[in-house]
């Protein structure tokens, strides 16, 4: 019996919905269910820092933070995603790593804040990745972290 990996299933689950994610992105950014995230962020970081946007996916948003002053780093597990990601940033010095979020490659104290929006629900071990997002913040560094909202019990 052959165990479960949640990288390479996340990698393939996401390699077959960049398509799909692609053409619904800017939507859920600009009046969907993520419009007031990039503002919030705006109005709690100053221009300049450096943002790590955790399952950027088509980076949209890590696009969008680059072209108002920010440095941002986007990771994705799956690198259709992240192929679109370099096509929808370029022109801005926005950099791309394809990568688990569980173990980020990069040093420690690396990012003034991190975003990660809808990305701990698809890895194995969200506490892991909190660790990981502890370890990569500076010690004032900000995180804005969202969870797929589920609709409440009714029972």
């Amino acid at each position: 019996m052959t165990s479960f990996n949640w990288s390479e299933e996340s990698q393939k689950q996401w390699n077959e919905r960049a398509e799909s994610w692609h053409s619904q992105s800017s939507g859920m950014w600009e009046s969907g269910s993520r419009k007031e995230i990039l503002p919030f962020l705006k109005k709690n970081i100053p221009t300049r820092s450096r943002i790590c946007d955790l399952g950027c996916g088509d980076g949209y948003a890590s696009s969008k933070l680059a072209r108002e002053g920010f440095q941002v780093t986007g990771i994705d597990v799956s690198e259709e995603m992240i192929t679109k990601a370099r096509k929808q940033a370029e022109g801005t010095p926005t950099a791309f790593i394809r990568s688990d979020i569980s173990s980020i490659p990069t040093p420690e104290e690396s990012f003034d804040a991190v975003m990660a929006i809808n990305s701990l629900e698809w890895t194995e071990s969200p506490l892991s990745v909190l660790g990981e997002i502890k370890r990569i913040l500076t010690p004032e560094g900000v995180a804005c972290i969202g969870i797929l909202a589920l609709p409440p019990c009714r029972g």
